[in-house]
């Protein structure tokens, strides 16, 4: 990474951020935190569309606190994983 990515936004405190739709092949989150809050963590998640359908973009669910959401890919399953 070059450091010569758009930034989107800086989102802090507990408020989530809007949604973000990403036309190209990638996506950088840059995740800084210091010692203030212990234990809160953060949760994000997405979803991988087939770029040669053309069809409604439909939200992945957010996920419950403290947990984080896995790729939804089409005719799978969504899981979720618990983070300690």
């Amino acid at each position: 990474y070059d450091d010569s990515a758009h930034n989107l936004g800086r989102y802090c405190g507990n408020k989530i951020p809007p949604d973000f739709l990403s036309t190209g092949e990638a996506l950088l989150l840059r995740f800084r935190t210091d010692d203030t809050i212990h234990n809160k963590g953060f949760a994000v998640s997405y979803s991988a569309l087939d770029a040669n359908e053309d069809e409604q973009i439909i939200p992945v669910e957010k996920p419950q606190k403290h947990r984080t959401a896995l790729p939804v890919y089409r005719h799978r399953h969504r899981h979720m994983r618990r983070h300690n």
